[in-house]
């Protein structure tokens, strides 16, 4: 177990209730043991940073248990549908994510928002409510943080690996078309990531300019 994941798992424990944390365990695990290894982006660590920036959402809007409850549980299984294929695969997380949270007991309410939370990371974004905008935001957290180079990389592998590149300059196309209409929900986001990711796109396109 890495460390990231041990860490994870301390900030997690007796912040949220026991059937969460039965729930929350039993997707990373699987996780863990499923998750195919040309899934370079779409891996555990990806996981575990949105399951971080929507710990930090709640701590910024103090949000209460319930929510936090089902932030953490649909960010943990927002990308679960890739255990099997990529395509698809937030409907697939969204369906895999509800058995599980029936068999702990969990009421159709609850599980309906944690649907609803996960669909809500779907390109193109389209949150209808405020915990449905942390979620969208946190997915695409890092568009506006210094290790983009590093995190953009991996899916570049990824999708080459899904054979959608042909070239480094299709890759600079889509990334730059897709930061170019890509939209922060959050005013936390907003104030902290969008100046960030402005910078991002003026360096790809001045990469892409140097082809």
């Amino acid at each position: 177990m890495s460390l990231l994941v041990k860490e994870m798992e301390t900030l997690i424990k007796n912040k949220i209730s026991q059937s969460a944390q039965r729930v929350f365990q039993y997707i990373l695990d699987d996780l863990r043991e499923r998750l195919p290894v040309h899934t370079t982006y779409h891996n555990l660590r990806h996981t575990l940073d949105v399951v971080e920036c929507c710990n930090n959402y709640v701590e910024v809007y103090d949000l209460d248990e319930e929510d936090h409850e089902h932030l953490l549980i649909a960010a943990v299984a927002h990308d679960y549908g890739f255990v099997f294929s990529p395509d698809n695969h937030e409907a697939t997380s969204a369906n895999m994510v509800a058995k599980i949270m029936l068999k702990h007991d969990y009421n159709l309410d609850s599980i309906s928002k944690v649907r609803g939370l996960i669909m809500a990371t779907k390109l193109p974004q389209s949150p209808k409510n405020f915990l449905e905008e942390i979620i969208a935001d946190a997915d695409l957290d890092y568009l506006g943080r210094s290790d983009y180079p590093e995190i953009s990389l991996t899916f570049y592998k990824e999708l080459s690996h899904y054979g959608k590149l042909e070239n480094q300059r299709q890759w600079y196309d889509l990334q730059i078309g897709f930061l170019e209409n890509h939209t922060y929900f959050t005013a936390w986001a907003q104030e902290n990531r969008q100046p960030g990711k402005f910078e991002t796109l003026r360096s790809l396109k001045n990469q892409r300019a140097a082809l």
